[in-house]
C-alpha cells in the first residue's frame, strides 16, 4: 500500500516492514531483501519473487501459493 512491505514464505506472513509512502532511493533493491526481512545472517536462496502494486488479501496470498506449476521438472 505504499506504507507497509510485507513478506511470505510458503503463504505464511513472516514480515512486515514499514516506510514512508515514497518510492524513491530509499526502497530495498532485490539484494536487500534477504537482509531486510530475514535477517542479515540467512545464506539460504530465495526465488519466486512477486512484487504487487496493491495490497492483497491473505485469500490473493494463498490462491497464489497454492497454483499449479506452469512447466513439469
Amino acid at each position: 500500500n505504499g506504507l507497509e512491505m510485507k513478506i511470505y514464505r510458503n503463504g505464511a506472513l513472516q514480515n512486515i516492514s514499514t516506510g514512508d509512502g515514497n518510492c524513491g532511493s530509499s526502497v530495498p533493491g532485490y539484494q536487500d531483501l534477504g537482509d531486510l526481512f530475514l535477517g542479515k545472517d540467512y545464506t539460504g536462496k530465495i526465488d519466486d519473487v512477486v512484487l504487487f502494486n496493491k495490497t492483497l488479501t491473505q485469500q490473493e496470498v494463498n490462491m497464489l501459493f497454492n497454483l499449479e506449476t506452469c512447466c513439469q521438472q
